[in-house]
């Protein structure tokens, strides 16, 4: 198993309950095996340029390492890296900073999967939506720990697992020809 395989491995089998607005690092060992990872196990050579650092700031968010993550995605300037951006802001706890950087990613192509997945579990809060709505899962996400409702906390940690995974799968189908 590859450095990349195994850190995904490890990531996915932290379930789904990451923290809406994490306070540290999950496992800094992880961030640094990251950090550590050559571009060329990150992404191929047929891949876009940014893959590989997007796919390191996808990885290092997903594991709560935001400093890392932002010091990455503030480098990349296309939509996925906006996207990566904006993702980190929310768990911080910086929604407005969030929503600024949401309105540079367009239509990306993990929103028509993230938001049919978001209705098949949670009808009730996305059923009317055509398309997804980041500013409002970025309300949701406040909403959600501001008031400390459990419910809503839980949906909101589920939808962001849900988006972890996409993101990753997403950069990761970017190297395969």
């Amino acid at each position: 198993m590859t450095t990349l395989e195994h850190s995904i491995a490890q990531l996915i089998e932290r379930g789904a309950e990451l923290p809406l607005l994490p306070k540290n690092t999950w496992m800094e060992a992880l961030s640094e095996d990251i950090l550590a990872m050559d571009s060329r196990e990150l992404a191929s050579e047929d891949a876009p340029e940014w893959a590989a650092d997007a796919m390191k700031s996808a990885l290092l968010l997903w594991n709560d390492d935001l400093h890392a993550s932002h010091d990455i995605s503030q480098q990349l300037e296309e939509s996925t890296g906006s996207l990566l951006h904006g993702m980190m802001h929310r768990r911080e706890g910086d929604f407005s900073n969030a929503s600024y950087w949401y309105q540079g990613v367009g239509d990306h192509p993990i929103f028509p999967a993230l938001l049919e997945k978001s209705k098949a579990v949670y009808p009730e809060i996305f059923a009317e939506q055509t398309t997804w709505n980041a500013p409002q899962f970025i309300q949701l996400v406040n909403q959600a720990t501001s008031e400390k409702d459990a419910v809503l906390i839980a949906t909101c940690q589920r939808v962001q697992q849900i988006e972890m995974h996409l993101i990753v799968d997403y950069i990761a189908s970017l190297s395969v020809s």
